[in-house]
């Protein structure tokens, strides 16, 4: 085999891997009983995947700054108190405010 030949193998036997690989990952960012480290990589995984499928001119309109970014109320607190924050989950891009977040960003129902 020539070395184009060998590079196109692995190519395609990664794009294998990763299509058999993607659904695992999917069903196991949904259960809670994950660890804080293991959601962490298998959300980076997911969203690192996802840059890569994006056109590039969607990926750079997703990745917004805090200050263009919504407001939202946060998921912890009761709905009585009514807390806006532009801060998110690390892990479920959820809104967090700053009472009920760490200094990595993630929420406190992340971190059980």
């Amino acid at each position: 085999m020539t070395s184009c030949q060998e590079d196109d193998r692995v190519l395609f036997k990664l794009a294998t891997a990763k299509k058999r690989v993607l659904p695992e990952l999917e069903r196991r960012q949904a259960q809670t009983n994950l660890s804080r480290n293991l959601r962490y990589m298998i959300n980076t995984a997911l969203e690192d995947e996802r840059a890569q499928t994006q056109p590039a001119e969607e990926a750079s309109v997703s990745t917004d700054s805090t200050a263009t970014r919504k407001r939202g109320r946060c998921c912890i607190c009761p709905r009585q108190k009514d807390n806006k924050t532009t801060m998110r989950c690390s892990l479920r891009n959820s809104s967090v405010c700053s009472r009920n977040a760490k200094k990595q960003l993630i929420c406190l129902s992340c971190q059980k």
